[in-house]
């Protein structure tokens, strides 16, 4: 494999502006090398020479030699001079282009290894606390024993104590179940903001992590909670570092009270769609010790991450350079890697590699300390580094998987057809009475199946562009599906689905075993498989799958997260599913009366024209996300886009109601409510989902109605997406306008709603892709697993004063070092990355929680105001899971006798210095 392949496939998605420009490199040899091969042979030798002279910081030679200068200059020479000093130029050009790349990447090096340095000293305080608590419970229940042994041994008065001891055991048992995501009340901050807040001033001290609480996700959750505005040049916003006012913003639920953050960012929390789970300082040892496990182990996927960008690095550094010199004949690859071995920061620096052998002994130390094979210790963290590091592992390929998909497909795909025309033929000859409505029955199980296949494509999609739809979801990267493992219980599925039905509709049994009760047989074994409790057959993705739509269920009650409101949506797309739920059982309930031969058609009451609960349980999925809107709100106190995305689902739901009404009493009023609401839907629906969910149709964008951004590289997918949208939203206009032909018919309805699933289908792309561009900007290649335990204020400290005095002084050299130099390059941070000054999407500096420059901005237009607030909406649709707590008084609680050999133990390797030293 070439490296640039091998480059691409290895690079980590967020990042990929971040790395060696290596096809920039190959054109610019490329271009040198034509240049040279352009000037004439008589001349080689002149360049040779002037090749052993030419240094990296010697300026090209214009003269050919001394003592042609008096020589007459033919017409022809021109060309030749022109040659020579394009070549010279290029070759200069190439050497700034290297120690541009170098600079780049020596500075995201070092503000990804300060982020994973003030992450590892936290983790390290936060082991500490886990041991803590440990010895405090070990002592509480060491004083609760003696207490109650020693009540029986003198024969006192048994009661009381024996109250104290249900009491005590009680305590243990409530404060267990907190470790389940129990639901809860919202806040009810849009009644504090209503009435005013006080505000007060706290001092912002530190990077990532703000003053008395803690946001493990806070750069990124300011843009989420908007503290950031993504836009750019923004003039009513203040840096991180001018923010000296926060409200005292206690928003209480079950579970306590939320610690106040800045006034910005509380205001921005308040109007995104979804929230983090909350974290509370006293949890159960047990849980929080499972919580630890899993950050240190993610905590390491981030060391190996940034281990792995070092490594691309310094490999394309030594293929570029060797590619130069085998194209010009020189011999710059070594002096040049010699340079950078011994001077860049990136590979000189060896922070990181100290940190995961610390990361090693902590494991070891706390959570597996009676081992005696630390081989075997060290392999689960091991394994999670296997995908940023594949010459070392190489992925599974999953042929298995994806070969018996693809073998259910192709079983399923004839028999498919065969039932479907099977199916139609009787249904029209009278040969099968119940047929049109068994068409129906099987309808909302195929519709549900394809759902499924299509997001399966939308997940291969997503691994050819890199798009992080796992990092999106947070899935456990350890039993996240492949695409090829998606796909085999929904193929499965279809190839079921497809062999009963064309049991179904042939009807061998009649009388035995009627073609109409096939159905019961799919769905009895698919909800068998969704439920089966066993880790068989991918339990973890079923089990989170599981979770997800119960939460679906109790909209309102839980607080919003990303695969809540995502699953919603996608949930409204399957209506035609959601209406046949009632349809079914009311089918099966009446012993499918009116609908075989010899019976009255009126005796049927299940079908749309007469059942009013299809109606229902079509606007439910509506519904479900009306309330998740009014939860974000009453979380947030923010009207919009809270309220505004409330609103265009209470027009959904009611496009549903008039929609049912019309089918059950066609009058021409009805139709005409029907079509008002009808439009209303569509054309807000269709402007939500191109300028809020997808950001585009952006004005001043480097791409003509567009965004800066975009991972599919192809404009026009955009544009056609944009199109297939408007027009799929219009689908409604089959009930209203055709109302003689093809009223209340099930083919009609089944044609809308595979519309709609395919209209669903194009919105996953481009919503994911979306959220992707978020993620990119803000830098975010891994999750910062929530924490259990407080950071009081003299950890803060400790951690400020530790990075500071290692990244100070760096960071000052550094800035000296490219003032001087003036050179214009794309760098790391995040308020450098773009282009132009007219971009109108991103103002990275705004992201930026390190300390910046104020500059003079010109004030925005209100239209470019209101463009940028729709465009970046989509921000605001959840936030990553957090932990806010305080502590307001730091505490120094008395160390066991232990703490001596855990230290000892969690320091065997080389050396990082500790918070606990400091």
């Amino acid at each position: 494999m070439k490296f640039a392949e091998a480059l691409s496939d290895g690079l980590v998605a967020e990042w990929q502006d971040q790395y060696v420009d290596y096809k920039s490199g190959k054109k610019l040899i490329k271009k040198i090398r034509k240049l040279k091969d352009e000037i004439p042979l008589l001349d080689s030798n002149d360049l040779e020479r002037r090749d052993e002279s030419y240094g990296d910081d010697a300026p090209p030679i214009s003269g050919a030699n001394s003592r042609n200068e008096n020589r007459r200059t033919s017409v022809f020479n021109y060309s030749l001079k022109s040659s020579k000093t394009d070549y010279f130029t290029e070759r200069r050009k190439f050497q700034l282009w290297l120690d541009e790349q170098l600079l780049k990447v020596d500075e995201f090096y070092s503000e990804k290894e300060q982020d994973v340095y003030e992450r590892f000293l936290l983790l390290e305080d936060q082991l500490y606390q886990m041991r803590d608590q440990k010895n405090q419970i070990q002592r509480q229940r060491r004083q609760h024993n003696g207490i109650a042994h020693g009540v029986a041994a003198s024969g006192e008065r048994v009661i009381p104590h024996r109250v104290n001891d249900l009491a005590f055991h009680t305590k243990f048992f409530i404060s267990e179940l907190s470790r389940w995501d129990l639901p809860s009340l919202p806040s009810m901050a849009f009644l504090k903001k209503l009435k005013g807040r006080k505000k007060a001033k706290y001092e912002d001290d530190i990077s990532l992590h703000v003053q008395d609480s803690v946001d493990l996700n806070y750069a990124e959750n300011r843009v989420r909670n908007g503290v950031v505005e993504l836009s750019d040049h923004t003039t009513d916003q203040t840096s991180l570092d001018s923010e000296s006012e926060i409200e005292e913003y206690s928003p209480t639920g079950p579970s306590g009270p939320e610690i106040p953050q800045t006034h910005d960012q509380i205001r921005q929390s308040r109007r995104r769609d979804y929230t983090p789970k909350k974290q509370h300082f006293g949890v159960p040892y047990l849980y929080a010790k499972k919580q630890l496990k899993a950050a240190l182990l993610e905590h390491y996927r981030a060391l190996s991450i940034l281990r792995s960008y070092r490594t691309m690095n310094r490999t394309a550094f030594r293929k570029i350079t060797k590619k130069y010199d085998k194209a010009m004949h020189t011999n710059i690859m070594e002096p040049f890697m010699e340079r950078i071995n011994t001077s860049s920061y990136f590979l000189t620096s060896d922070l990181v590699d100290k940190i995961i052998n610390q990361v090693d002994e902590l494991y070891i130390a706390f959570f597996d300390p009676e081992s005696k094979d630390r081989k075997q210790s060290l392999e689960k963290l091991k394994t999670i580094a296997y995908t940023f590091n594949s010459t070392d592992l190489k992925q599974p390929s999953y042929y298995t998987e994806f070969f018996s998909s693809g073998l259910f497909i192709g079983f399923g795909i004839p028999l498919f057809v065969l039932a479907l025309y099977t199916a139609l033929h009787k249904t029209i000859t009278g040969e099968l009475p119940e047929g049109r409505f068994l068409l129906q029955v099987w309808g909302g199980f195929l519709l549900l199946t394809f759902a499924f296949l299509l997001f399966g494509i939308n997940m291969a999609v997503f691994d050819k562009f890199r798009i992080n739809y796992k990092f999106i979801f947070e899935f456990d990267i350890a039993s996240a599906l492949n695409y090829k493992q998606f796909w085999l219980l929904p193929s499965f599925a279809f190839a079921f689905l497809s062999l009963l039905g064309w049991f179904s509709f042939n009807n061998f049994w009649p009388h035995q075993f009627p073609g109409r009760d096939w159905p019961w047989i799919f769905f009895g074994v698919m909800l068998v498989l969704f439920l089966w409790p066993t880790n068989a057959l991918y339990g973890s993705s079923r089990r989170w799958l599981q979770f997800a739509l119960w939460r679906l269920l109790l909209s309102g009650l839980y607080p919003v997260e990303f695969r809540d409101f995502f699953l919603g949506d996608i949930v409204c797309s399957l209506t035609y599913t959601m209406g046949n739920l009632p349809f079914f059982f009311c089918l099966f309930s009446h012993h499918w009366k009116g609908t075989l031969s010899g019976q009255p058609a009126s005796a049927n009451t299940c079908t749309s024209s007469r059942s009013r609960l299809m109606g229902f349980f079509s606007s439910l999925p509506s519904v479900w996300r009306l309330l998740q809107c009014i939860r974000r709100y009453m979380d947030t106190g923010d009207w919009f886009p809270h309220l505004a995305n409330m609103l265009k689902y209470a027009v959904s739901t009611v496009y549903y109601m008039t929609l049912s009404i019309y089918r059950i009493d066609n009058r021409e009023r009805n139709r005409v409510v029907f079509i008002v609401f009808a439009i209303i839907n569509s054309i807000y629906t269709s402007i939500w989902d191109i300028v809020m969910d997808w950001s585009l149709l952006q004005t001043g964008s480097k791409h003509f109605l567009l965004r800066d951004y975009l991972f599919y590289k192809k404009p026009y997918y955009y544009y056609t997406a944009m199109v297939l949208d408007v027009i799929l939203r219009f689908q409604w206009i089959f009930y209203a306008f055709f109302t003689h032909q093809i009223q209340q018919s099930a083919v009609t309805s089944f044609c809308v709603a595979l519309a709609e699933i395919l209209r669903r289908f194009i919105w996953i792309f481009f919503r994911m892709e979306n959220e992707h561009c978020t993620n990119v900007i803000l830098f975010r290649a891994s999750k910062d697993t929530p924490l259990p335990y407080a950071v009081s204020a003299k950890v803060e400290r400790a951690v400020k004063k530790l990075v500071e005095s290692r990244y100070d002084d760096r960071k000052t050299s550094d800035e000296d070092n490219i003032a001087e130099e003036n050179i214009g390059f794309t760098t790391g941070r995040a308020g450098s990355r773009g282009d132009d000054g007219s971009r109108g999407s991103v103002d990275l500096t705004r992201l930026s929680t390190r300390q910046s420059t104020p500059q003079l901005q010109q004030r925005k237009t209100y239209f470019k105001q209101i463009t940028d607030r729709l465009n970046t909406a989509h921000i605001k649709d959840f936030q990553r899971r957090k932990t806010t707590t305080r502590l307001d008084e730091d505490t120094d609680d008395d160390e066991d006798d232990d703490d001596a050999s855990l230290a000892g133990k969690s320091t065997r390797a080389s050396h990082v210095p500790s918070i606990r030293e400091e």
